[in-house]
């Protein structure tokens, strides 16, 4: 039941790192289509990429009829990056970006545009905090600063000022209320002291937020925030964890949850479900479904008790599938996508409770799985659903 419920799970995975774009080239023959403007819009689809190749044009345009007009060449950064990002080419798009970055300092040093910019196209380097800082300074109330200060935060392993940005940010009406109640439920997914492996940055800032508000001793990586070594040991070491062997190349190893496991023996190594195939398939058989997560294990774990009970009785579920709040449009966009992720534990846990004679209860599961499913345009059921 394990290995086919994994397998069939990457069916279903939001995970930014499976979301696939179309080439560039064939969004730029299509961006003459589109000739009305767009502000720049982060997003994966074709249409978001269309849009930001518009929006590129645009401020490309005017910022270089305007060499000292910090807010075009700040959108002219932003919507290159978000194209670069879209087609997952960043390091194609780094000569573009830095040019730009480099302008800024020249032209526009000082400027919050300027300074976000810097820290932004740094990889989140260190070293470029006092940047940071200093735009936040210029604008404490801005939810971009608001978002990278989270991000410093939590490589600085400071959970309480992080879980402060984020009530911040929450309290400007940008958090999607869907993933503060998604972060309690992969909270309620796993044991005290877990290692928890995420994605970005919605499956990983509510989850510090939930992580200081429930005193949990739940440790938090992020993937996404892993590709600096300085930053990987950083995090490393708060989360109490050793470094791979050879870790210089690790982020590039399919097997690199495995490898960490193995230099890590006695802890409890999870994956959160929103990291997504490129990140689970390769260790599909050492993988337990324990709700909203997976615990990797090299030997057979009895996981489907575990699973009952988290489902079935620590998760809150009544607000799963009713809509989400917030005003950036891809964050609800992924935040609703996030969702997808309970249809598999939902069904595992109804098997469970079905079992166990508890016909009531799994009935209510499985009707709550299908209203996601629909929710999230799957007009099929992609698994038993009875």
């Amino acid at each position: 039941m394990r290995v086919t419920a994994i397998a069939f799970l990457f069916i279903l995975l939001p995970g930014w790192l499976l979301a696939q774009a179309n080439p560039v080239n064939v969004v730029q023959e299509n961006s003459a289509r589109y000739n009305v403007f767009y502000d720049p819009l982060f997003g994966y689809s074709e249409q978001d990429n269309i849009r930001n190749f518009s929006s590129r044009n645009y401020w490309m345009n005017r910022a270089e009829a305007a060499p000292k007009d910090e807010v075009a060449w700040f959108n002219y950064y932003r919507a290159s990056r978000f194209v670069a990002e879209g087609a997952f080419d960043i390091e194609g798009a780094q000569t573009e970006l830095n040019s730009i970055d480099e302008h800024l300092q020249k032209f526009s040093a000082g400027t919050w545009e300027q300074l976000i910019v810097e820290y932004w196209n740094s990889d989140r380097n260190p070293l470029k905090f006092p940047q940071l800082e200093q735009a936040y300074k210029l604008r404490p109330e801005d939810p971009i600063s608001l978002r990278f200060m989270m991000g410093k935060e939590f490589l600085s392993g400071s959970i309480a000022q992080c879980s402060s940005f984020y009530t911040k940010w929450k309290n400007a009406g940008e958090a999607p209320k869907t993933t503060e109640i998604y972060a309690y439920n992969v909270l309620q997914s796993l044991p005290a002291d877990a290692v928890l492996f995420t994605n970005g940055e919605l499956d990983t800032y509510p989850l510090i937020w939930q992580i200081k508000q429930n005193n949990s001793s739940v440790k938090v990586i992020s993937l996404s925030f892993c590709s600096r070594p300085e930053n990987r040991k950083a995090l490393f070491t708060n989360a109490g964890l050793m470094l791979p062997e050879n870790d210089t190349n690790s982020m590039a190893d399919a097997l690199f949850i495995q490898r960490v496991a193995s230099a890590n023996p006695g802890k409890k190594i999870y994956v959160a479900a929103s990291c997504g195939g490129a990140v689970l398939e390769p260790i599909q058989d050492s993988l337990y479904c324990t709700g909203l997560a997976f615990r990797y294990s090299s030997t057979p774990l009895e996981h489907l008790s575990f699973l009952k009970n988290n489902v079935g009785t620590k998760m809150k579920l009544d607000q799963v599938g009713k809509g989400v709040g917030g005003k950036n449009r891809f964050d609800l966009t992924v935040a609703t996508d996030l969702e997808m992720n309970y249809y598999l534990p939902l069904l595992l846990a109804a098997d469970q409770y079905a079992s166990a004679g508890n016909g009531e209860k799994a009935k209510e599961l499985r009707a709550k799985a299908t209203k996601i499913r629909i929710r999230a345009g799957y007009e099929q059921s992609l698994r038993s659903e009875e």
